[in-house]
């Protein structure tokens, strides 16, 4: 198993307690989708940084979990709209922007 994923098993497990595990299966895959291309957040997390859940919101069947690079300072979220698929953006500070 890499590294990215390595660190992001734990950041999986802890939002099943917050989200359905249908839900989670999704967000591994789309995860494993984001590692394929080669995305900015698995490089960041490959560079041997700590992924940490920061805040989970479910608001009119939209799932949100914003999680922090630790050592980087930035922040991501993960959005899963009303059909359960995930996409994510880049530079949240705070949750007030959702």
């Amino acid at each position: 198993m890499s590294l990215a994923y390595q660190q992001l098993v734990p950041l999986t497990l802890d939002a099943c307690f917050h989200i359905s595990i249908h839900s989670a299966k999704k967000l591994w895959a789309y995860f494993e989708c984001l590692a394929h291309a080669q995305h900015l957040f698995i490089q960041q997390v490959s560079s041997g940084r700590y992924v940490t859940l920061i805040d989970h919101q479910n608001s009119n069947n939209q799932q949100y979990l914003v999680v922090q690079i630790r050592g980087a300072g930035v922040f991501w979220s993960f959005h899963s709209d009303k059909n359960g698929e995930w996409s994510i953006v880049e530079g949240y500070s705070t949750g007030e922007e959702r």
